[in-house]
């Protein structure tokens, strides 16, 4: 093929739009992320904190047998009555790989295509947002850039917490674009909307009710302003809802119930917002995100609160003011229009900052009614409300600048923000990029060296912790050597259990501890203060009571 034909072929090839905003969102996963997580079989990044609990329960979901509803994944906390939601192993994707978990290797992990998908997009929904404002491609493609590396974004991401599968903001920018743009198709607007709560609701509980709120939103700004007909909306209310609840039964949602669902401590202030949030680049105990702006004082448990907008756009800001004002006119009639959405997302900053409200290290607290507080504690990252304000502030003061300036003057105003901002922010991501990038492993190391494990994983089918708990002291041990050996365990660490399921646990392990009587495919890891019990209790002729790479076991006919 001649040089010029290839040329032209590659020139149109890099001016299709939908081809840049792929190579915008890879270009955002391979800098923040790296190529390494991608690898299926590479799991040694997932070894640490949350994101272990995020492959064990995939893991342990995989190899059991199918359930109904789909999502129940009962060999992951025996006894607990729980699901494959409450592991944040991301549903949508568990429930989709183990159809075809018999040719998939092991170990498999698909935490790193997830993270993938989220960044392109992350890159295309940015782009659409950026449509609301300008057609120029350059100023979309350079917009989209700021979602796509948003600081609060990127902080999903870190290696000591990695909550993974909340990395789908993209459900929040889908669910802006939709609120905001002028509906002239309902009916492809009320699939559109289907799509995205479905799947919201399939993959994390946040993002689905974040994405539920727009959604009703933008329901009563059509019914207000465009008058839209009643009957049309009760259909497809009653369509959506139905489908977003089988969705949550089938993942697992109404698994746990009762006290399980709710917080006792009060987790509403404790992982708040502050108020100076988005100019603060500080994480108590996880460091800083800008080279230039100080750490802003403040309690010491605000990180699920981190919205620091970055440096270079608070640079832009002020640029934002002249095309406001410029379009008074306008921004009048659009905030008439769309008043609900506004008292959204007032309500969601107010919830943000929960009811003890602080401004740097100045506290303020208001009243509220315990009722109104239990049921505010079923949501703990309440820091996280406000990721629906971030992301519009975003595209208020890039749509603002793209749209009131000249090109040349918009591109010279957005590229010099945007370069600060990435140079300033990689304080923050360039270590996580580091340790997601660490060498390819497919196991995680352990201390259960001794030939007895292996031998005893296939006398057992079950491991219990004796008192049974959740996330107690080295559960990551027994639940990767329980998992590996496609062993049932309870040690386990999971995001919401029944009390009473814990209870009832505890005590069918409590009897057979006090008994002498176990299981006898079970394997019994006991507490050091339980052992005073068991050994009173113990019948050398019915079970063996073993000191093993530094854990005392009760294995039942072990001779």
């Amino acid at each position: 093929m001649p040089l010029l034909h290839v040329q032209a072929i590659a020139s149109h090839f890099l001016r299709n739009p939908i081809i840049l905003v792929l190579l915008l969102g890879l270009m955002g996963f391979l800098t923040l992320v790296g190529y390494r997580a991608v690898s299926p079989t590479n799991i040694a990044w997932l070894n640490t904190s949350d994101p272990s609990t995020y492959y064990l329960g995939w893991e342990f979901f995989r190899f059991s047998p199918w359930e109904f509803p789909l999502g129940l994944n009962p060999h992951y906390g025996l006894g607990l009555s729980n699901a494959i939601l409450y592991s944040d192993s991301n549903p949508l994707f568990a429930i989709s790989f183990k159809v075809f978990s018999a040719v998939l290797p092991e170990p498999f992990q698909y935490f790193g295509i997830w993270l993938l998908l989220c960044f392109l997009l992350q890159a295309s929904f940015g782009y659409l947002l950026m449509g609301l404002a300008t057609q120029d491609l350059v100023l979309r493609l350079l917009g989209a850039t700021f979602f796509v590396f948003s600081p609060i974004l990127a902080w999903r991401l870190q290696e000591k917490i990695g909550h993974l599968t909340i990395a789908g903001h993209f459900f929040i920018l889908g669910a802006l674009y939709l609120t905001l743009k002028n509906s002239t198709r309902p009916k492809r607007d009320a699939l559109a909307w289907l799509a995205l709560l479905v799947s919201a609701a399939a993959v994390n509980s946040y993002l689905l009710m974040m994405t539920a709120l727009f959604w009703v939103t933008s329901l009563c700004t059509a019914r207000v302003w465009e008058k839209r007909q009643w009957r049309f909306t009760f259909i497809l209310i009653s369509i959506t809802i139905g489908l977003i609840l089988l969705v949550c039964w089938q993942v697992g949602y109404f698994a746990v119930s009762g006290d399980g669902l709710y917080i006792i401590s009060d987790y509403f202030n404790y992982f708040r917002m502050n108020v100076l949030g988005i100019i603060d680049p500080g994480i108590p105990d996880y460091g800083l995100w800008s080279y230039v702006l100080p750490d802003v004082p403040g309690d010491n448990h605000q990180h699920e609160g981190f919205n620091f907008l970055g440096l270079g756009f608070l640079l832009l800001m002020p640029f934002a003011l002249w095309p406001l004002w410029q379009g008074r006119m306008l921004w009048k009639v659009d905030i008439k229009r769309y008043g609900i959405f506004i008292l959204v997302l007032l309500g969601l900053a107010f919830i943000s900052l929960s009811h003890k409200i602080g401004i740097g290290s100045w506290n303020y607290q208001l009243t509220l009614n315990e009722s109104l507080l239990k049921i505010l504690n079923i949501f703990r990252g309440h820091g996280r409300m406000f990721w629906p304000v971030f992301y519009c502030i975003y595209w208020v003061v890039l749509g603002l600048i793209a749209w009131g300036y000249p090109k040349k003057i918009a591109l010279c105003i957005l590229g010099i923000g945007l370069s600060i901002q990435l140079i300033d922010t990689s304080r923050g991501w360039l270590p996580i990029r580091q340790y997601l990038m660490m060498p390819i492993s497919s196991t995680w190391p352990t201390p259960l060296t001794n030939p007895f494990w292996q031998t005893a994983a296939q006398k057992y089918q079950r491991l219990y912790r004796v008192p049974a708990g959740n996330a107690i002291p080295h559960w990551v041990t027994f639940a990767t050597y329980a998992g590996k050996n496609h062993m049932a365990t309870d040690s386990v660490y999971l995001g919401r259990v029944s009390p009473q399921a814990v209870s009832l646990t505890q005590s069918k392990a409590m009897q057979a501890v006090s008994s002498g009587n176990y299981e006898a495919n079970a394997l019994y890891v006991l507490d050091p203060g339980v052992l005073p019990l068991a050994r009173e209790h113990l019948d050398p002729e019915k079970a063996a009571l073993l000191y093993i790479d530094g854990f005392w076991v009760v294995a039942p006919g072990w001779k």
